[in-house]
Parts: structure tokens; sequence; C-alpha cells
């Protein structure tokens, strides 16, 4: 795949913070990277160059960029990918928690509500932190959270939910690898439902 990035062309007016909000507001995947001399900076996928912008292959366009800047760009190519090629679980084929990421601003338990209801369409209440565990692809927190269900019936995202639904305890599919937190919460989850000691 062809990591490319967009830069301004020669007659291209002032990048304004307005357009920063509309780049956000069309993009198909999207990462906020930090602060950079007080400007705030995002990874962003779009479906077509906005106009007074062209695409360039990332390694060409690299050597024109100042060192800090560079590795921006590599950093921002990285969390693409990322979100690219760990759209579902890295065990193929093997169901697992639903999962996504905090956006700017955005509490924890903001997210949790927002992503589940983003992914498939019902509401929960009664979060309960479960635990955390670092992710190196590429360099992330992982943070799992149970909750109760209040209400909806599920409903999974196009393009990135393929497959959810409800299954008792005691006739789950396959788990994820121990390895994973996703692992650990449903084993264990599973194990306090069957000893009456969640709720």
């Amino acid at each position: 795949m062809q990591r490319e990035l967009l830069l301004p062309d020669e007659q291209a007016p002032d990048f304004q913070p307005l357009e920063v909000a509309r780049f956000l507001a069309d993009a198909t995947a999207r990462h906020y990277l930090g602060r950079l001399a007080e400007v705030d900076c995002w990874a962003v996928s779009l479906p077509a160059p906005p106009p007074g912008w062209q695409p360039r292959p990332l390694r060409s366009a690299m050597q024109s960029l100042v060192p800090v800047l560079g590795a921006l760009a590599g950093r921002a190519a990285q969390a693409l990918e990322w979100d690219r090629s760990h759209r579902f679980c890295g065990v193929c084929g093997t169901p697992t928690a639903l999962a996504g990421f905090v956006e700017a601003g955005e509490s924890l338990e903001d997210c949790v509500h927002r992503e589940v209801a983003e992914e498939v369409a019902v509401t929960v209440q009664d979060l309960r932190y479960y635990g955390s565990q670092s992710w190196p692809f590429p360099h992330s927190l992982m943070v799992a959270f149970t909750a109760r269900w209040v209400g909806g019936e599920i409903v999974p995202q196009p393009g990135e939910i393929e497959h959810a639904q409800w299954f008792a305890i005691d006739a789950l599919p396959g788990i994820p690898p121990r390895f994973s937190i996703a692992g650990h919460l449903i084993r264990d989850t599973v194990a306090a439902m069957q000893a009456g000691g969640w709720g």
C-alpha cells in the first residue's frame, strides 16, 4: 500500500483552522497526534485531496520536510496504517470485544459510550474499569471496561464491524488468546458471572 502525504500547492491559500475542521469531517480515519509549536496535529485519511493540496509519496515528501515534520509524518503514517490493518481481531476470525480510539478531549468513559453506540447501536451504563495493556501497534495503551446493556438492538456498523451478537456464557465462540487484554476481560467476566459475582 502506497503511503502519501498531502502538501499544499505553491498557490494554495493559508491553511486555516476552518479547513482543519472540514478535513476531519471528511476523514475516513483520523488520529490526534498531539501538538507541535502550539498547533494541533492530526493524521487523517481522506477520500480525495482537497483543492490546493496534492498527494506525494511519503518517502519523497519527507526529503523536503524539516526533521521534526518528517518524524511527525512518519508517525501519522504509522497510525493510519495500524488503523487500516487492525480493524478486526489480530487472530483472524476470532470474535473479540468491541474496541475504538479515544478522541481528543474525550474521557475514557465517554469513549466507551460513543464507540459502543457507533459500532453496534446499543447503549450501556454502569461502566467498570477492568485493566490496561500496553500495545505496540503503534505505541498504544489499551484500556478495558465492562458495562451493562441499557437498550437498543445490535446493528453492526457497516465497514467497521463484520458481525456482532449476544452469546450465552456457556456457549461462547472462540475467545481471543490470553496475551490480549480482550482474552483476559472475557474469561474473567465469564468466571465472575458464573460465580454470581458480577452484577
